[in-house]
């Protein structure tokens, strides 16, 4: 009977060590690591596109507009993103292109924003493609980096926002990692993925660009699979260039960036019940112009 006792107290310690070692200093549980591969010693976090940008209702104009708003994700995009990442011994590097905000002074509170971690951005006039934005910052993050193979660049939107922290989340960091397949009808005809979230060591950085451009340029596309200047069809040419044993998802469901507002009943059926990420259309409440 002593030696049951003894056997409970002791499985009991480990149980309690072990919650110990899962806390942080303030007492909050922290979030077990689920990436794999060989963690990168610098990540460049690439941001592209409208960090500012309202959508009015063409219908009726008297309602509020959607926004593309990175004031809106800034908290959540560094407490999921940037931190953990920071708290795990990792450099993180930021850089964005963006197209010229509302005014000036949007501009300057964004790159404020960043601070010391922003190595280095460009404003531009609206460009002919979605994927032009992706590959300016890729190859200025490639043009910062040189050839260390101990890097790996993390494309981001600036109006997303995550439920995870990016150390939970199933990540790879010796593959090309997409977020999640495009809606199943889409991924079965054309191999459309997510283009919200791509991490992608350092030495496939040369077929990425060369895959976004395939994936810009309309001619490579017809009919329902019209590329339409998008990064959604870079699989194809990835899989062909470094394999698909090189490339993976986080996500192993089908989905859409807005899942709830742009799927159906049906196709909600096939969604992961809780995306790790999803674009937020709120407004800021007040800006500066």
């Amino acid at each position: 009977m002593k030696f049951i006792h003894a056997a409970r107290a002791l499985w009991l310690g480990v149980i309690a060590a072990t919650a110990a070692k899962l806390r942080t200093n303030d007492g909050e549980a922290t979030v077990k690591e689920m990436s794999t591969g060989s963690r990168p010693r610098t990540v460049a976090l690439g941001f592209h596109g409208d960090y500012y940008r309202q959508v009015f209702y063409e219908h009726n104009r008297a309602l509020p507009p959607k926004c593309s708003d990175y004031f809106q994700s800034a908290d959540n995009i560094h407490k999921n993103i940037v931190k953990p990442l920071q708290d795990a011994g990792v450099e993180v590097r930021i850089y964005f292109h963006s197209n010229f905000g509302a005014c000036p002074q949007m501009d300057s509170r964004l790159v404020g924003l960043f601070g010391t971690n922003l190595r280095n951005h460009t404003f531009t006039t609206r460009l002919p493609r979605i994927v032009d934005s992706y590959l300016r910052v890729v190859r200025m993050i490639a043009d910062d980096i040189g050839q260390d193979d101990d890097a790996a660049i993390l494309l981001l939107r600036f109006d997303a926002q995550y439920k995870k922290t990016i150390m939970s989340l199933n990540i790879d960091w010796d593959k090309i990692n997409f977020a999640f397949r495009d809606k199943q009808l889409n991924w079965d005809s054309c191999r459309m993925a997510s283009d919200l979230f791509y991490t992608v060591p350092r030495r496939y950085v040369d077929p990425f660009l060369q895959a976004l451009e395939w994936s810009g340029d309309n001619s490579k596309g017809a009919g329902y699979c019209n590329h339409a200047g998008n990064p959604h069809f870079v699989y194809d040419p990835l899989s062909k260039s470094v394999g698909v044993g090189k490339l993976a998802f986080i996500e192993q469901g089908f989905s859409s960036s807005r899942p709830s507002q742009e799927m159906s009943p049906e196709e909600l059926q096939q969604v992961t019940p809780s995306l790790f990420l999803e674009i937020s259309r709120a407004c800021s409440t007040s800006t500066e112009c």
